[in-house]
This record gives structure tokens, C-alpha cells and sequence, in this order.
């Protein structure tokens, strides 16, 4: 009785000793999901899973949508996107505003979205635009003349031939420059750029968001990812706010060490 019992042991420890390892060993993929709506950026953020039954785009914005509270997509049962938070695809005069969907800036068709391979730390976007986002405009930022205040948008257009490139300026687009969560915003003159005023144009690191809409209210351009931002360094982007702020703290401690010498001098 003893002998079987222990050998009934044996065979659950080198059960569990095979099986746990399996599962140890389980492959996992995270990828890094953004998904741009019509008026705001709807979520941001990584996704996970170990069930290589879910390495596919189509099962990736499923796990988000159970993961995020505030996230409703339709059309994910059917193997595409047919609205995402209430605002659903055809809705233009011309029928062609959609969901498009990127991997690591490639477009990826509807057909392949259960079937396009996923890799470790791939980054997906999802953006509503026109025309099958085709046209959409993706910002591309100068700072050559940051030290001056200045911030320029443009973006590439391909040729017809497809052989050579052009940089157009992003004209009439809303820019929002936050300084210390203040929002500035501004409006990209002929050439896409903005001057910041010299109060909101400090040190450190800024928030910045552009966007630009048609006349149906679907945008135009790809607004930048919500953690974006635009570091201004120490030294041209001090704003006389903040030279009082360095005056004051100077002061203070050239008081400080006075009054230090003080009353050393009374003590001796």
C-alpha cells in the first residue's frame, strides 16, 4: 500500500514537472495599440496575450475592447471595422470615410487583417479618416528655428510616377502647445509653421497636438500620439516668468549666505 502510494506521488510530481514548464514556456506578444477617432484619440496603450490564437489584428482590437471600458468596436465578428464609439464608416456625402489600419506605418487591407503575421513590440494604429485613408496627411515637424519660437508642419506627396518626393506645408491646421497643462493654441500660418508666444515658450518638455478636418468634420492629418511632445532646451526657451523665478532664487540664496556671514561675524 505504502509502495503504491509513493509511486502515485512520483507520477504527480513528474506530471506537474512536465506541465509546468509548458506553461512557463508559453509564448507571449505585446504589441502597442493607438487608436485615432473622429474627434480624439479613443485608446493608448500596450495589449498582450499568451493564446497564439489571438496573434492577429483582428483578435489584438477584441482584447482592447475588453480591456478598455470606454472602448465599443462593432464589426470585429466579421473580420473588419464597422464603427468604433458610436461613429460607424460611410457616413460622408461620398461614402468613403473608414477605419484604417496600420502596422509599424504599412497600411494593412481589411481581407488580411486576420491573417497579417504579428510580431513582439509591433506598433498598431487604427485611424478614421476619408477615402479609405488614402489621403490621409501624415505631420512631419521642423525645428530648425526652435530657438526662435518657431515650429513648422509639413508633409511628404509622392509623385504620380512614384519616383521622387515634395514637402507641402500643413496650412490652416489647429495646434495646441501646452506649457504646465496650459493649453496655447495656434493656427499654422502659409508656410505650416506657428510662433509660440514668449510666456508659453519655456524649458523643459511640451505637449503638442495638430489637426486639421474637412468640411464633414473627418480629419484630414494623423494627430500625434497623446504622450507626443517637443523638448525646448534650457537656456532658449526661458520666458521671463521663468527668469524671475532663477532672480528670485539667486536673491534668496545670496541672502541666505549673507545672513550666514552674519551671524558667523557676531558669534566670533
Amino acid at each position: 500500500m505504502k509502495k503504491a502510494l509513493i509511486l502515485l506521488v512520483i507520477s504527480v510530481i513528474l506530471v506537474f514537472g512536465c506541465v509546468l514548464p509548458a506553461i512557463a514556456s508559453e509564448p507571449s506578444l505585446t504589441v502597442d495599440l493607438r487608436i485615432e477617432g473622429k474627434d480624439q484619440n479613443l485608446f493608448y496603450g500596450k495589449v498582450t496575450t499568451n493564446n497564439s490564437a489571438n496573434y492577429n489584428i483582428i483578435n489584438i482590437l477584441m482584447l482592447a475592447d475588453n480591456q478598455s471600458e470606454s472602448l465599443s468596436i462593432k464589426g470585429l465578428n466579421y473580420g473588419y471595422i464597422t464603427e468604433i464609439n458610436g461613429v460607424g464608416i460611410a457616413q460622408t456625402a461620398g461614402g468613403k470615410d473608414n477605419y484604417t489600419v496600420m502596422v509599424n506605418d504599412v497600411r494593412v487591407n481589411f481581407e488580411d487583417l486576420k491573417t497579417y503575421p504579428l510580431k513582439n513590440n509591433d506598433s498598431i494604429t487604427v485611424y478614421y479618416a476619408d477615402n479609405y485613408g488614402t489621403d490621409m496627411i501624415f505631420p512631419l515637424i521642423d525645428l530648425k528655428k526652435l530657438d526662435q519660437g518657431y515650429i513648422k508642419f509639413s508633409y511628404e506627396k509622392l509623385s504620380e510616377d512614384g519616383k521622387s518626393v515634395t514637402y507641402l506645408p500643413i496650412s490652416g491646421a489647429a495646434v495646441t502647445w501646452y506649457c504646465d497643462d496650459v493649453p496655447f493654441s495656434y493656427v499654422t500660418d502659409g508656410q505650416g509653421g506657428i510662433y509660440i508666444e514668449k510666456n508659453a515658450f519655456t524649458s523643459g518638455s511640451h505637449k503638442v497636438s495638430i489637426e486639421q478636418k474637412d468640411e464633414n468634420g473627418t480629419p484630414m492629418l494623423l494627430r500625434p500620439a497623446p504622450d507626443f511632445k517637443i523638448d525646448v532646451p534650457v537656456g532658449i526657451g526661458d520666458s521671463f516668468a521663468v527668469y524671475v523665478c532663477a532672480a528670485t532664487a539667486v536673491l534668496s540664496l545670496a541672502a541666505s549666505v549673507m545672513l550666514g556671514i552674519s551671524l558667523k561675524k557676531k558669534k566670533t
